[in-house]
């Protein structure tokens, strides 16, 4: 949903939503560009594979602490950060190549 994808961005520090806003710069309106804004990170989400993806869709989609994302996949919290860490510039990386 609309909310959750603004977690994302949000959890992201920013930086996901400042790329996508200077690469729209010439949009017409500022909603429009936030639209256009979650439509790529929905779509960097939905090239991440394995972990990666699994960690995000959890914590993102399905709204599940990070705790939760632990217990559901079997790993440690810890393990969980690192991952949601990696994916979380995996998708930084594609929203700035695109």
């Amino acid at each position: 949903t609309e909310a959750q994808l603004n977690q994302l961005v949000a959890e992201v520090g920013g930086e996901a939503l400042a790329v996508a806003e200077a690469d729209n710069a010439s949009s017409t309106t500022e909603a429009f560009d936030h639209t256009l804004d979650l439509k790529r990170v929905a779509a960097a989400l939905n090239e991440l594979t394995g972990s990666d993806r699994a960690v995000m869709v959890l914590r993102y989609m399905e709204g599940l602490t990070m705790s939760e994302v632990a217990e559901v996949l079997g790993v440690s919290a810890s393990l969980v950060s690192r991952i949601r860490d990696r994916a979380a510039q995996q998708v930084i990386s594609l929203l700035r190549s695109r």
